[in-house]
């Protein structure tokens, strides 16, 4: 049996009106047997449009990697303890979005 530990803090990206344009998610991750033998954590960001232009979504991913975050090598949240590499993100469905994780052990 595994134990999995996600902590989720979400920023909001506000027009002038104060619509919600974009969310960023960032998530710490943690796994391990549920006996409490040492455990695995890594972070993950997803960005999302809500009601901004795709070209904000595009800067976001560029702020994100300039801030050294890298696109994940499989799919988030399905990453196991006993694997070593992060996984690619798929985009959310439907509004279009860019993930990335960064492993940490």
């Amino acid at each position: 049996m595994l134990r999995i530990q996600t902590s989720r803090r979400v920023l909001r990206l506000l027009d002038p009106a104060g619509r919600t344009l974009a969310e960023i998610a960032a998530d710490h991750v943690s796994a391990g047997p549920a006996d409490g033998a040492a455990a695995t954590s890594w972070d993950e960001i997803e960005a999302e449009l809500v009601t901004g232009d795709p070209k904000l979504l595009k800067a976001i991913d560029t702020r994100l990697r300039k801030a050294g975050a890298r696109p994940a090598a499989r799919l988030a949240h399905s990453r196991t303890p006993e694997s070593s590499s992060a996984r690619p993100v798929a985009p959310p469905s439907g509004r279009g979005g860019v993930a990335v994780s960064q492993a940490r052990m």
